[in-house]
């Protein structure tokens, strides 16, 4: 026999996927805890600061959990999977107070959010401890990044710690694309010759 909460909380969610007639998942909420937002500033490869003086708003909603709430259930989403990996830059302090954050929705509302841990690939001795920290310690699952950071890119040598981890916890990578690198130059003339003899072949 289960407590009353659990027995609860399994008949709100079987009602809701019956509502629903499927099991909805916001595979991208980006959610920020305030006191991680405080932590946001500019970086080696981004000025975060701009968005959050053009978006004042935006980032008050985004620290709101019960606004997320709100949105989720007047759209008929049943649960989301909480990350904010292009603010990773922040550096270390940024990421681990956001972890905690994390974790402290996902224990307060275990059937309505997931949450993914977050690290920096330059922070390269507090990896593995941290991701070990957010499995086993805070009950996140599943490691967020971006596609780019500085000079590199997510097949460098530099992501091998975060892909090991996940591997040793056999959890998924979800990879937020981003643009915080040098990309390489293209002939337009050639790349644009090339799609022409492609188009002539079939």
């Amino acid at each position: 026999m289960g407590t009353g909460e659990e027995e609860g909380s399994l008949l709100l969610k079987e009602e809701t996927e019956m509502k629903n007639g499927a099991f909805i998942i916001d595979m991208e909420n980006h959610y920020i805890p305030a006191e991680a937002l405080k932590l946001v500033g500019k970086t080696r490869e981004h000025d975060h600061t701009i968005g959050l003086k053009r978006l004042p708003k935006a980032y008050e909603t985004i620290t709101d959990i019960d606004i997320t709430l709100k949105w989720m259930d007047d759209s008929g989403i049943d649960m989301a999977i909480l990350s904010t990996s292009p603010f990773c830059d922040n550096g270390y302090h940024f990421c681990r107070v956001c972890n905690d954050g994390y974790s402290e929705i996902v224990k307060k509302y275990p059937h309505r959010f997931k949450g993914m841990i977050h690290v920096y690939p330059y922070d390269k001795g507090r990896i593995k401890d941290e991701i070990k920290r957010g499995v086993e310690e805070l009950g996140l699952w599943g490691v967020s990044a971006v596609s780019s950071y500085q000079e590199m890119t997510i097949d460098s040598p530099l992501m091998d710690p975060i892909y090991k981890m996940a591997m040793k916890y056999d959890m998924p990578i979800y990879i937020h694309p981003t643009i915080r690198t040098k990309l390489p130059k293209i002939d337009i003339d050639s790349e644009r010759s090339s799609i022409l003899a492609v188009q002539a072949f079939f």
